[in-house]
């Protein structure tokens, strides 16, 4: 089976920054819930994108829907034998900022490498 690349719009990674940021603030038994849930879905979504359920939508053609049961929210997404693509309404792009919760230092990372990544400041991660 062929891993598909996972790529998030602006707006799609606006908001999961929004949903973490809060997550954080708010969950304090399990601060890392959400994220560690997201990062876990997008490496599903590379490769079985057609698990969710497909959502009709007249702008946005085969546009599929899937939840993250622990926190509730949901991905919306389209995806192509080579793509994933989380949506938002503007053009989609590769990199995603993270932010380490030790240093608050600032780092960019591809979706299919979320898991992966580690704060090149305080935890050894490779330069962004």
């Amino acid at each position: 089976m062929k891993a598909r690349q996972v790529i998030a719009t602006p707006e799609a990674d606006d908001d999961a920054r929004q949903i973490d940021t809060w997550w954080v603030a708010h969950r304090s038994g399990a601060p890392n819930l959400f994220l560690d849930e997201l990062a876990n879905a997008l490496e599903l979504l590379g490769m079985e994108p057609g698990v969710g359920k497909r959502v009709a939508n007249r702008a946005i053609l085969g546009l599929h829907r899937y939840l993250l049961r622990a926190t509730g929210h949901h991905l919306y997404f389209v995806y192509s034998d080579d793509l994933v693509d989380l949506q938002g309404t503007d053009s989609p792009r590769l990199v995603y900022e993270l932010c380490c919760r030790r240093c608050s230092h600032r780092y960019g990372t591809t979706g299919s490498d979320i898991l992966q990544r580690r704060c090149p400041s305080c935890q050894d991660g490779a330069p962004a």
